[in-house]
């Protein structure tokens, strides 16, 4: 019995080890961020913030792109109802339920994750902007079977009006390592702009070589912001 057990273990890491997580892991240097509000009381601030220490770090020596987003994966942080177009209009209780997360222009790009169809968030995609969204391929597939769903329409939560879907994004797992994505879907960050925001760097080499250095443009920013993780 226990030489079978150990067996089902191996074979299961070797598959856990094979499988696709559907993002590059490989020299990708990640960063939490969560700005005081009694410093960032207002979303302007916010994004002022991660824009310049964004565009900061995308110039220094070895990174190859950066971006942000509110969840890593396997780190699901935030979940909200929605109501995705073509479904019954029912109470806001009763509607499906999806992982969600704010991610900055270039997420997609700094991660490797595929992009299926349409296009990322652009810097035109801000708070003066109509809302608009993008979801992932297991969103897709549920709610709009052998359908494009860029140019469809999802209620987000206690949003009055309607975000246009503007890509799906490859799955990646969303929940824990091993398991099926969950339905998710993207904003841009600087139409809901969290506090909190990891940091994605994708470097030409060795991650951890770059660490004092990202570490610094934040501190340039602000002396007194820790960074974590």
């Amino acid at each position: 019995v226990l030489l079978i057990a150990c067996g089902l273990l191996v074979r299961n890491f070797v598959q856990l080890s094979a499988a696709s997580p559907g993002f590059d892991p490989h020299r990708l240097l990640t960063l939490g961020i969560t700005l005081p509000p009694a410093r960032y009381p207002d979303a302007a601030r916010r994004v002022a913030f991660f824009d310049e220490l964004l565009r900061q770090v995308r110039a220094l020596p070895g990174v190859l792109a950066a971006a942000g987003t509110t969840a890593l994966p396997v780190h699901a942080v935030r979940f909200s109802m929605a109501l995705p177009e073509g479904q019954p209009m029912v109470p806001l209780a009763e509607r499906p339920m999806f992982n969600i997360q704010q991610v900055t222009p270039g997420y997609a790009a700094a991660m490797r994750i595929p992009l299926r169809h349409g296009r990322e968030f652009t810097e035109g995609d801000d708070a003066k902007a109509p809302r608009v969204v993008m979801v992932n391929e297991s969103a897709a597939r549920r709610y709009w079977p052998r359908e494009n769903p860029v140019g469809k329409h999802v209620l987000l939560g206690r949003q009055p009006g309607p975000s246009e879907i503007v890509g799906v994004l490859g799955d990646v797992e969303n929940l824990a390592v091993g398991t099926d994505p969950q339905a998710e879907i993207f904003v841009p960050f600087a139409q809901i702009p969290w506090a909190t925001q990891n940091l994605v760097v994708r470097t030409a080499g060795d991650p951890r070589s770059l660490t004092a250095a990202v570490r610094a443009c934040v501190l340039a920013l602000d002396r007194d912001q820790p960074v974590t993780g």
